[in-house]
């Protein structure tokens, strides 16, 4: 009978030793999967979006310039045709 509840215990004990193994497995794999999606998106959306931001700036330049070009044309017009 003893020796039956020693097998079983050992059974038991060798039984949580291969889930941890296998848990333990499954973490670093995870792990490594996070760090290639940290990666990824480092390298796609973060920098999709600095080139969404460089476009924008570049178009608040344009509208800016579009600005002065139409105030310098409605002084123009008004001084040769509001008379």
């Amino acid at each position: 009978m003893i020796k039956y509840f020693f097998a079983k215990a050992s059974s038991i004990v060798e039984d949580h030793r291969i889930k941890a193994e296998k848990d333990a497995k499954f973490i670093k794999l995870q792990d490594k999967r996070i760090e290639e999606f940290l990666e990824d998106r480092e390298n796609t959306i973060i920098g999709a979006h600095e080139d969404r931001r460089s476009r924008c700036k570049h178009w608040k330049e344009e509208i800016a310039l579009d600005k002065k070009f139409d105030i310098k044309l409605a002084k123009l017009m008004e001084k040769y045709f509001t008379k």
